[in-house]
């Protein structure tokens, strides 16, 4: 697969074990939140549009205004979650961050590490954006599906390390 940023193609690397299993995970559990919705929930084949000339695959997608006409291209996702690893990392809570947080449509984005148990939010509120962590445990809201997910639920099946500062 490859991501269209700015009239650029940028090759992706594939996946972990770990960076997958945390994406399935999550789709698994917020299925049936989505489908009460009315939403529907992707994972990592479908396109989102960003900026006009910005294509990303995100690793979890929920969108619940279905009034694209692209099938392969959404434009109005109400939640965007990316799983990081060493390698996007950076991108992820960089480019990834001002382009998704420009979506008019985007409730929730979520940044789920795959090396330790810690997941970050981004959720849209009346004052704007507001940034959360939970480090070792916690529960994570989605709000455009009405559900949430413990640190069990997102991890689940594998065993990672709490979270630990860096050093200095």
């Amino acid at each position: 697969k490859h991501e269209y940023v700015g009239g650029r193609v940028f090759a992706l690397a594939g996946a972990s074990d770990a960076h997958n299993r945390i994406a399935g995970n999550i789709f698994a559990q917020l299925w049936d939140a989505a489908t009460r919705r009315e939403c529907r929930i992707y994972m990592s084949d479908i396109k989102v549009q960003v900026l006009g000339n910005r294509f990303y695959y995100p690793d979890v997608m929920a969108v619940c205004d279905d009034t694209d006409s692209d099938e392969y291209i959404k434009e109005k996702p109400c939640l965007i979650v990316e799983i990081l690893s060493r390698s996007t990392a950076s991108m992820d809570r960089r480019e990834k961050v001002d382009a998704y947080l420009s979506l008019p449509t985007l409730q929730t984005y979520v940044l789920v590490d795959s090396q330790m148990r810690q997941v970050e939010a981004f959720s849209g509120t009346p004052e704007g954006w507001r940034e959360d962590r939970w480090q070792r445990d916690g529960v994570v809201p989605f709000a455009c599906l009405g559900a949430s997910l413990t640190f069990s639920q997102i991890y689940r099946g594998l065993e990672l390390p709490d979270y630990v500062e860096p050093l200095g």
